[in-house]
């Protein structure tokens, strides 16, 4: 019974740290910091895998789309 709630807050969480990652990067390559850009880059990667693991159809379907427009 626990286990939805329990995986989509954990979703959630890393959605948001997710988006914590990206604006500390954009943050850092407006400073022109470029170790601090390649450390949160990582981050973002980590995270990222970390969402696909916990369910890859659903972010897939749904941060597929923002990951590909943050790139252009």
């Amino acid at each position: 019974m626990w286990r939805l709630p329990t995986r989509a807050l954990g979703l959630i969480q890393s959605f948001f740290d997710l988006l914590r990652a990206d604006y500390s990067c954009l943050r850092a390559e407006a400073a022109e910091d470029r170790a601090r850009v390649e450390d949160l880059l990582c981050s973002r990667q980590m995270v990222s895998a970390h969402l696909f693991r916990m369910d890859p159809f659903f972010l897939g379907a749904t941060f597929g789309k923002l990951s590909i427009d943050a790139d252009v």
